[in-house]
């Protein structure tokens, strides 16, 4: 990361973190707010964490960084983990990271494959994280969190998922190995938050 990088990350990761620590209660099993407030939180979670990474990056590395980057805020504390606000700005830079992450794993997977995977990947992880957020509570265990310290966010984002999905195909797809600007969220890409369906599904 380039020294303008990490000055800009020394400047806004505070007020990312502020965000995520300053807003509402949530208690239940599912949430999916939809407020203008909830919304402006996401929107500039996800373009800090576009804006942190290293300018002379390739669009995947800096789609990849930028969702490891808002993975690393949520793992720091009980509070960071529980926000819905920096849930729904991972789901969505991993809508816009997935395909990438899984050809970095094993690069010698079909890229057209592993596309219509991403398709049904936020649905199996929602699905697994219902089934252990139910066991923990039933046994007291931890099973499947990375840090058994800290809790689950409530379910939901998978409409930003979805959302980060269309724009990796629409912003991304042709321009993975350029050095280039990933295209950066905003209040008009909204419109289409609980209609956005991937091109399998369209």
């Amino acid at each position: 990361m380039s020294v303008q990088s990490a000055t800009r990350m020394s400047k806004e990761q505070p007020l990312v973190e502020q965000m995520a620590q300053t807003e509402p209660d949530h208690d239940g099993v599912i949430e999916m707010p939809d407020d203008q407030e909830h919304r402006n939180a996401v929107v500039y979670m996800v373009n800090c964490a576009l804006g942190w990474v290293d300018e002379n990056y390739k669009v995947r590395d800096r789609l990849m960084t930028s969702r490891s980057l808002i993975t690393r805020i949520r793992e720091k504390s009980p509070l960071y983990a529980s926000s819905i606000r920096l849930r729904d700005a991972e789901r969505y830079l991993w809508g816009r990271a997935y395909i990438p992450v899984k050809l970095d794993e094993d690069k010698t997977r079909n890229p057209t494959a592993v596309r219509v995977e991403a398709e049904f990947a936020d649905g199996t992880y929602q699905t697994m994280k219902a089934s252990l957020m139910a066991a923990n509570k039933i046994f007291g265990t931890s099973w499947g969190k990375t840090n058994p310290a800290n809790p689950f966010s409530a379910l939901g984002g998978g409409d930003w998922y979805l959302l980060g999905l269309r724009h990796y195909d629409q912003f991304d797809e042709l321009h993975l190995d350029e050095v280039a600007e990933p295209h950066r969220l905003t209040d008009a890409d909204l419109s289409v938050l609980h209609r956005a369906k991937p091109r399998y599904q369209r």
